[in-house]
Parts: C-alpha cells; structure tokens; sequence
C-alpha cells in the first residue's frame, strides 16, 4: 500500500482483489436501454425491461403483467426466442 493512490485508485484496486474484476468498459448509454426495452415490448406485449449494470455484473429484469395463463405464453415465447 505504498503507492500513495487516491480514494478512486484504492476502491479499484480493492474491487479487483475482492472480486477478481477490472473496471473496464462502458455503461450502456440510455439510448441502448431504451431501444432493448422497446424490442421486448414488441415480442412480448405489455412486458417491462429493466436493466440493471455494475461494475461486476449486469443484470435484465423482464416483467410480464397478467395472469398465469398470460405470463407462462409470454415466459414461453421469451425462451423460444432466445432458442433461435
């Protein structure tokens, strides 16, 4: 720890040691976001994209609204898409 690093520096050097991750890379821009969200709300009518990024993971949290019957056709949809 003679490196003399500032807080910055020190949290990543940190953050490399506890989770074996380098910060590297860019956010998703809000555009991205907005067009992902929008290509799910095509396929799935009345679906929610949420998307959720760190340092470490990145996380897509689908929400389809309705009754069982709605969300197992849209659930089965969402996977036979991602089959293709």
């Amino acid at each position: 720890m003679t490196k003399n690093l500032g807080i910055k520096e020190t949290e990543e050097e940190v953050r490399q040691f506890l989770y074996s991750v380098k910060s590297q890379g860019k956010y998703l821009g809000q555009k991205e976001k907005e067009i992902a969200g929008k290509f799910i709300s095509e396929k799935i009518p009345g679906a929610n994209l949420k998307i959720i990024q760190t340092r470490t993971k990145g996380k897509l949290v689908i929400e389809i609204p309705g009754n069982l019957q709605t969300t197992s056709e849209g659930l089965k949809n969402l996977i036979e898409k991602l089959r293709s």
